[in-house]
């Protein structure tokens, strides 16, 4: 399968490695927005959050997997367990939590992460024409 896409309110209960390799598009439709209160794990592929939403939630990345944010305003916690690639491109602005750790692979390629301070990175890329802002 190469993508999903959930363009609905409610409950996502899939696992990306059940669907095989590929993607799964959480996308923006009249307004809909992703928002994580619980443990989202990413295990495989890439999870491409494309409507924006807050998420004070977990997120889990696993080694060769991507969690993505291509488009909307996405607000984070400090609770990202990264040891896959964190991507922040296209039209996103992800706002983070002071506190935010990240380990694997941090790429800004377009959009805007904005940092709440004390930040850290294992690696961060730039590659494009992407912002990064710290506030602390």
């Amino acid at each position: 399968m190469a993508a999903a896409t959930y363009a609905g309110t409610g409950r996502v209960a899939l696992a990306l490695g059940e669907m095989g390799p590929g993607s799964l598009n959480l996308a923006a439709g009249a307004g809909t927005a992703f928002n994580n209160t619980g443990t989202v794990q990413v295990e495989a592929g890439t999870l491409n959050v494309l409507g924006g939403g807050n998420s004070p939630g977990q997120f889990t990345v696993a080694a060769g997997a991507t969690l993505q944010f291509s488009a909307g305003t996405m607000t984070l916690g400090r609770s990202v367990s990264n040891l896959g690639s964190f991507r922040v491109g296209g039209a996103a602005i992800v706002n983070a939590a002071p506190g935010l750790e990240l380990g694997g692979n941090t790429v800004v390629s377009a959009g805007r992460l904005n940092l709440g301070g004390n930040s850290q990175f294992e690696r961060l890329d730039f590659v494009g024409s992407g912002t990064l802002a710290n506030s602390g």
